[in-house]
């Protein structure tokens, strides 16, 4: 909009004025096809179809269709241009810049408005899981609103105030706010978002007992075998065992949601032990269990169907 203010000719506003008088004395604009109507049945269509689509399809359709409908010609795109044209035109640039200026930020606020107040208002570390100080007085309305913010930002929970990682929770992390000198163990949280998941249950069970508390969570993955819905998780195992060596902890927990583990054995597989899942995930054990002093302890259901 600013350049073509700074491009625009000097004699805009009297193209402008023409027009509006020839559209007077009988001038009409072609009315656009059925393809205008059309294309607006499939936008609410599509709006309303109850099966997901890929964004990755979704979006460049979506670009398309609404340029297209954009510069369809129409008697209703020139009234809009002529409200347009009828205030900005005569306003100076200092007015159009301010009030684009305005409108930019309204939508990087409307945009970026969770990651906003979370900034303004990080979570508090307390004694309940939940983030609620002990004896807090919860309204119907404030319980309300509070699982309606937990299942809108489920994935941003992720995240422990005492373990920053990215911005999902992901990532690798050591605990803050232990005592580290009179401690008795050290803990490490391995897995997938799972162990993100637990993190703070975690810590506010173990944290008394812990002077080091490391955590690696790998989205997708499964820590003890390398396929995940397809997707290769060879390098993350690796980093896992690598990490794991250089800590040497006392206990190590496994946090995962183990689904392709879970599938059952191959046709011409009869016994558990010859089944190649297994045999990967206990290689990648025993080299766990290697750097471990004490136990490690899994969480779920880790046997294939039979």
């Amino acid at each position: 909009m600013i350049a073509f203010l700074y491009s625009a000719p000097e004699n805009s506003v009297e193209d402008y004025q023409q027009v509006e008088t020839e559209e007077e004395e009988g001038y009409s604009i072609p009315e656009t096809s059925i393809l205008k109507p059309l294309l607006i049945l499939i936008f609410l269509i599509g709006s309303f179809l109850p099966l997901p689509l890929p964004s990755e399809y979704l979006s460049p359709w979506i670009t398309v269709l609404t340029g297209i409908l954009i510069v369809l010609p129409g008697k209703s795109a020139l009234i809009e241009s002529k409200i347009m044209n009828s205030w900005y035109l005569r306003e100076s640039n200092q007015t159009v810049f301010i009030l684009s200026l305005i409108l930019f930020s309204i939508n990087i606020g409307l945009l970026y408005q969770r990651d906003i107040s979370s900034w303004l208002s990080p979570p508090e570390i307390t004694n309940r899981l939940d983030g609620l100080k002990d004896g807090e007085h919860v309204s119907y309305a404030k319980a309300k609103h509070l699982n309606r913010e937990w299942a809108i930002l489920d994935g941003v929970n992720l995240r422990t105030p005492t373990c920053r990682t990215q911005s999902d929770g992901m990532g690798y992390c050591r605990h803050t706010g232990l005592d580290t000198k009179n401690g008795t163990y050290k803990f490490m949280l391995i897995g997938n978002s799972m162990a993100a998941n637990h993190a703070r249950l975690f810590y506010q069970e173990c944290g008394p007992k812990a002077k080091s508390i490391y955590q690696m969570s790998i989205a997708i993955c499964e820590p003890l075998y390398h396929l995940a819905h397809g997707y290769d998780c060879s390098d993350g195992i690796e980093n896992i065992e690598k990490q794991i060596k250089i800590e040497q902890p006392d206990y190590l927990f496994i946090f995962s949601r183990f689904i392709d583990i879970g599938d059952p054995m191959p046709p011409n597989v009869t016994s558990l032990e010859n089944d190649p899942v297994y045999k990967e995930m206990k290689n990648h054990l025993d080299i766990h269990m290697e750097s471990t002093f004490f136990l490690v302890f899994f969480t779920g259901s880790v046997i294939p169907e039979l």
